[in-house]
Formats: structure tokens, sequence, C-alpha cells
């Protein structure tokens, strides 16, 4: 099958939602084409591929494109991963500039949105939370294909006697810190537990201690590197719509890396557990939980074996089939002959 997966942008959901699946779509067999929208040099290309596939999507000359493939009998996926219209809004243009959009132009983007939602075969998206927020406003048949991570290589954890406790967040997770109060919890943790350090990535928490450390952010080729130096992963969410639409890929990652983690009970991690390698932590519950886990080396032990076992499962390669079931049924339905 020839499948042209197209982003709106480059960057960590890039990866998770277009340039890996690609690659693992490749494997199989597959001509794929992968690229950002704004770099390609004929996007009138895409007219001539079984499948057009396009993640985040609402460029003005992208829509027009989408119309054409009714007519062509291209099948058409239309994919995203968070929920546009219960946040700010980032817009990048064809040169790549990024701006916070307006309200207006907010509601344009989700418009416009709408529009290629309407027009495509199939509406993919990781988030059980997110495809039912769309099934209110859309007809189109949404489909749930969540974040997969790819594999990670044995790494033996070393013994020793000090633990880091790490959050990876986006900057979008600031509006977490406050009603979730975890920078105080996290200073009580470190004043309650010698042997404790903190560490974020992205989003800095602003502690004063020794053993509070902040890195504003690194590569995504880089991250599982830093990621790998923690002993317990963090995946606290305040209860919102956007967070409800939140893909569980960051507990993947952790578990992945044979880190036990501990997460709110929101959204995208609410039916996950100790089977998946960590515990949810309701909001009142974060200091008896951070107290409990970093005391108890051999219960994270226990959660880390039952992570890595749920990781295995929870590969790109090992689930590519369902992208590949999508893609053929959207040519399908566009009346595509593969």
């Amino acid at each position: 099958m020839r499948i042209a997966m197209i982003a709106s942008g480059d960057g960590p959901n890039a990866r998770y939602r277009v340039f890996d699946p690609a690659e693992a779509l490749r494997a199989r067999g597959h001509r794929v084409f992968a690229s950002v929208f704004r770099e390609m040099r004929d996007p009138n290309a895409l007219l001539d591929f079984d499948v057009v596939y396009g993640w985040r999507m609402y460029d003005a000359f992208f829509m027009r494109i989408a119309k054409l493939l009714g007519e062509r009998r291209v099948g058409f996926v239309w994919d995203n991963d968070d929920n546009f219209a219960a946040t700010d809004l980032v817009t990048v243009d064809r040169k790549g500039r990024r701006t916070h959009a307006s309200t207006l132009t907010r509601r344009r983007v989700v418009n416009d949105m709408t529009a290629l939602m309407r027009l495509a075969n199939l509406v993919t998206t990781p988030s059980a939370g997110l495809a039912d927020n769309y099934r209110e406003s859309i007809a189109t048949d949404v489909r749930v294909i969540e974040n997969f991570v790819q594999p990670a290589p044995p790494r033996p954890r070393p013994g020793h006697d000090q633990l880091v406790v790490g959050w990876f967040a986006n900057a979008e997770h600031r509006g977490d810190v406050e009603p979730l109060g975890l920078r105080d919890t996290l200073r009580r943790l470190l004043e309650r537990h010698p042997h404790v350090n903190v560490a974020t990535i992205g989003c800095g928490l602003g502690i004063d201690s020794e053993r509070y450390h902040h890195i504003p952010g690194v590569p995504f080729e880089e991250l599982r590197d830093y990621v790998a130096t923690f002993d317990v992963g963090l995946a606290p969410i305040a209860d919102s719509p956007f967070n409800r639409s939140r893909s569980n890929v960051k507990v993947k990652e952790y578990a992945a890396l044979g880190i036990p983690w501990l997460a709110s009970p929101i959204g995208p991690y609410a039916e996950l557990g100790a089977d998946q390698g960590g515990r949810l932590v309701p909001d009142d519950r974060w200091d008896e939980e951070l107290d409990r886990i970093v005391s108890d080396a051999r219960g994270r032990r226990k959660l880390a074996k039952k992570g890595l076992q749920w990781a295995r499962r929870q590969t790109v390669e090992h689930n590519v089939h369902l992208w590949e079931a999508t893609f053929q049924e959207a040519a399908r339905r566009a009346g595509r002959i593969v």
C-alpha cells in the first residue's frame, strides 16, 4: 500500500503519531512517505497515494487537497492527539514560525479541523476521551489508536543510596502545578527524606533545594537517557477537559525503562495500575504515596517488573497492525483497490 503520513509540524508528538508508525509500516513492506507538510516540495503529489493521513492538519491548502482526495478515490485519515478547544493554541505557519493564537484564531482552527474530520474516511486519536469529544460533533468513524513507544534496551538499575523522583512534562503542565500543590508536596518530600532528589524536565517547580534539579528541556532523541536516571516517575494531572483527553504515553515511557510510576486517576491513566507498573494517586494522597514508594525498595522492584512486561506489548512494532488496518479500511471506504 502507498501511504502518505503528513504532520503539521515536528516534535515529540509527531514522532508518536507520524514518524515512528511510518517506520514500522515500512518494515511491513508498505511504501510510506512521511513529511512535515510545510517541507513538501509538491503537496499535490499526495493525490497519487492510496491513503493520506494528516496529523493536526488545518492548513488551508491541505483543506483543498483533502477535498480532492475523495474525487481521486484516495483514502483519507485525519488525526489529532490534543483537545485544542480546551487549551491555549500555538500555531505554526508554513515558515515554521510559532505564535500563540487569539481566541478568534483558535475557534477558526477548531472549525477547520472539524471540517477536515468530516471530509475524512476515518478519524484517529490516541485518547478515548478525545474520541468521545469528537464523536459529539462529527458523524465520521472515530478510532482510538494509542501512542506506542520504541523498544528500550535493557538498563540495569545500579544499587545506590540516593533516589531520584522525576517528572518530565511540557510547558502546558504548568497548569497542573498549583491545583495539585505539587511544589509544596515535593518540597515536603525532600524535607522528610534526605536520600531523595527531585528532578523535573521541561516544567520547572522553583523549589529552593540543593536536591532539586530542573532541566528546561532536552532534545527528544536524548529524553530517554535523562528519564532513565529516575527511580520513580511522576504523571500528575489536574482534572480538566484537556487532561481528560491526553494520551497515556508518559507512563508507557516510564514502564519501558523499568521505572515505577505514580499518576493521577484521571483520563488516560484511570484504568491503569500495578499491572502496568504503577499506582494511581488521588489529589489528597500524594504525600502518603510518595512516602510509601520511596521507602519500599521491594515494592518498586515489583512494580518495575510488571511495567516492563506491559511495555513489551506497548511498542510501535507490536501494534503497527492497528495503523495498517485503519489505512486499509480508509482506502476501501474511498473506493481504492489496494
